[in-house]
């Protein structure tokens, strides 16, 4: 809470001097005042502000102060009440309005930096994502003066990646591919293309509630929580999203505008332990030709071939 204070005395020649309009044109205080003031009472208007104001003005002050303090002590400062939770019609259109802005994109180019933190140790790569309908993603990370470290290639089908540290080309089931030495989240594909893409993904439920003020569950028709949005204090674009069965958050920030509306620039996803992926989007472009050999990856020679079920060849 902000505190305001306001001076009621100031200093001024180390002498107080009261605000406007109060004490104007004063008349000395005089102990009796059936005689003119004499010579006598000149200690009385040496007195400063006492002298020339008296003490009935402070008298009414106290008095007024107290009157004040005991008005003051009999009030009850009553709490706010609640929030409220989002209407059912509003939410309703909010989760519309998110799966809108989700399908409108139909590719996407995002330039910037990945971070992977598990426990204390912290890795930094540069990051190119590019991704195109229907959910084929390419992602290549690089060391921060260029040299590739890892390239990435997946569809709904397949995943390739090629990793230039281990001299190794993995290929199989995008399915198979999940929670394995280069995915450490197991995120359904298309949910990880949405975010990539700066977009809120939508999870299949049957039901839509708010329990709590800027809160949106999404439940499925056995009422378990299948995805949960928290939503800025009055803004229309969440920045948590919560993944029950995935024990997966994702925080959204920095949000800036675009070309499609505002995206958010830092993606973090975490698993509530101490691994972390961050994302850190420079720039973000939207629905822009993709050529369609970018979404083909191909082993270099002299590297080691594991294929489906991370069978060595």
């Amino acid at each position: 809470m902000w505190s305001l204070r306001i001076p009621f005395f100031r200093y001024a020649r180390a002498q107080r001097v009261w605000p406007k309009g109060i004490g104007e044109q004063p008349m000395p205080w005089n102990p009796n005042p059936h005689k003119t003031p004499t010579a006598s009472h000149t200690p009385h208007l040496r007195r400063g502000v006492w002298g020339r104001i008296g003490p009935r003005f402070c008298h009414s002050h106290i008095i007024l102060f107290l009157v004040l303090g005991t008005l003051a002590g009999c009030a009850q400062f009553r709490p706010l009440p609640p929030a409220k939770p989002i209407s059912q019609d509003q939410a309703h259109r909010l989760i519309t309005q998110l799966r809108a802005q989700a399908d409108e994109v139909f590719s996407f180019v995002g330039v910037g930096k990945l971070f992977f933190r598990e426990g204390e140790g912290e890795t930094g790569m540069n990051l190119l994502a590019v991704g195109q309908r229907p959910s084929r993603l390419r992602l290549e990370l690089t060391h921060t003066w260029g040299k590739p470290l890892i390239y990435l290639v997946a569809d709904k089908q397949n995943t390739s990646v090629l990793s230039f540290v281990e001299h190794t080309f993995y290929s199989g089931p995008s399915s198979g591919l999940q929670g394995g030495p280069y995915f450490p989240f197991e995120f359904d594909l298309e949910i990880a293309w949405v975010i990539l893409s700066g977009r809120i993904p939508i999870l299949p439920h049957c039901r839509v509630e708010s329990l709590g003020r800027n809160e949106i569950a999404l439940f499925d028709r056995r009422g378990e929580t299948v995805e949960r949005l928290t939503f800025a204090q009055d803004g229309f674009i969440p920045t948590t999203i919560h993944f029950p069965r995935q024990g997966l958050t994702v925080a959204l920030s920095q949000f800036k505008e675009g070309s499609m509306g505002p995206y958010p620039s830092k993606v973090s996803i975490s698993d509530g332990g101490e691994r972390q992926l961050e994302i850190r989007y420079t720039s973000l472009e939207f629905n822009r030709p993709i050529p369609e050999e970018l979404f083909r990856l191909n082993p270099p020679p002299d590297v080691k071939i594991i294929r489906k079920n991370y069978q060595e060849q």
